[in-house]
Order: C-alpha cells, then structure tokens, then sequence
C-alpha cells in the first residue's frame, strides 16, 4: 500500500515578481514527511522566498518547521509580544 504524503497535495505557484513562490495544500501545523520536506527544500532553493497563506502556528509549530532547513536561531530575542520562544521571532505586516 502507498504511503499518503503530503507533497502529493502540495502546489507551488512561481510569484510574478523576481523571486518567490506560494506554496498551498500543505498544514504546517503536522509533522512534515521527508518526501515533502525534500520538496520544500528544493523550493526554497530555487525560488528563494516561500509564502505559506493562511497558516496559523502556534511557536512550537513554527520551531519544528524552521528545522526543516537546518538549525533554528538560538539567539536569545527581546521579550516583547507573543512569540518569547528561542529560535523564533514573529515578524507581520500587519500595525
């Protein structure tokens, strides 16, 4: 029997701009498969910026997909806002 992954309901979408890509269909929230992970991976590589729309992680979530590319910052971040976790720092767009 196969193995559902995720990468099979993954869709990445080239930006119109000079670099980047959307990436749909996949939930940050789970564990990510390696076949998916390889895929991100590889995204990144060539498209060089990543857009996940409508993702909404918790700080554990977004230390466990960060890992993904390699090691997390470790640096200790001001402890302002919500995210007061090591290895991550919320960044928006949003005043």
């Amino acid at each position: 029997m196969a193995t559902q992954t995720m990468m099979s309901s993954m869709t990445t979408t080239p930006s119109e701009a000079a670099c980047g890509a959307r990436i749909t269909g996949i939930d940050l929230c789970e564990v990510i498969d390696s076949l998916t992970a390889h895929a991100l991976r590889d995204a990144l590589a060539h498209h060089a910026v990543l857009c996940f729309p409508a993702q909404r992680l918790a700080v554990q979530d977004q230390l466990r997909f960060a890992a993904l590319f390699g090691k997390a910052d470790s640096a200790n971040r001001p402890k302002s806002g919500q995210m007061r976790e090591r290895g991550a720092l919320l960044v928006s767009n949003i005043r």
